[in-house]
């Protein structure tokens, strides 16, 4: 039984990037399909990685700003997309991008590649559009320790999304200078804290 319940563990141990971020891939040859207007994105990251994102226009074609959307651990943009209207119909572009290792985004996921990527994302934005009217958007286990250092830098508003607010999470961005919005819901079965 011991040795039954240390196989268990060990292979618990060994999958758990696995379990906690459930991704796959996209060919680059893969096509979205939405019923709205989308534009696909690509940017090289400093260190040479691809990183993928999808555009949504405002549907109105005059914008408010952008929302940088940083979407859950489970799926891509395939999936993840559906969701942009729920700003594009109120006058909002979104900027939606896949973490590393998920869709058509390349590389090896890691917390520094998350933090980085996300900076990458906010300048190249910010080549396009004053910081003031972008605003961060984080959802689930897209919500923990990288992106509150990203949202110390924001001058508009964040709002951020998960299962459950551990008192941790909360304290991460207490020195921001923003207004920030945090929506908290029941406990997750996937995300703890």
């Amino acid at each position: 039984m011991v040795l039954v319940y240390a196989g268990v563990c060990a292979s618990y141990y060994l999958l758990q990037e696995r379990l906690i971020f459930v991704r796959n891939d996209l060919s680059d040859g893969y096509r979205f399909k939405f019923q709205f207007p989308f534009e696909e994105r690509f940017v090289e990251a400093d260190d040479r990685t691809r990183l993928h994102a999808l555009y949504f226009p405002p549907e109105e074609g005059i914008t408010k700003g952008v929302v940088l959307y940083f979407h859950g651990n489970t799926g891509t943009l395939r999936r993840w997309g559906r969701r942009a209207p729920r700003f594009t119909r109120l006058g909002w572009a979104v900027l939606m991008p896949d973490p590393r290792g998920y869709g058509k985004s390349r590389g090896k996921l890691s917390e520094a590649a998350l933090l980085a990527d996300a900076w990458t994302w906010y300048g190249e934005l910010c080549k396009e559009m004053p910081e003031t009217d972008i605003v961060l958007y984080g959802r689930s286990l897209a919500v923990p320790s990288p992106y509150p250092r990203l949202v110390e830098a924001a001058p508009n508003y964040s709002c951020w999304r998960r299962p459950s607010c551990a008192s941790s999470t909360l304290h991460a961005i207490t020195s921001v200078g923003c207004l920030t919005v945090f929506c908290c819901g029941t406990p997750s079965t996937i995300v703890s804290g």
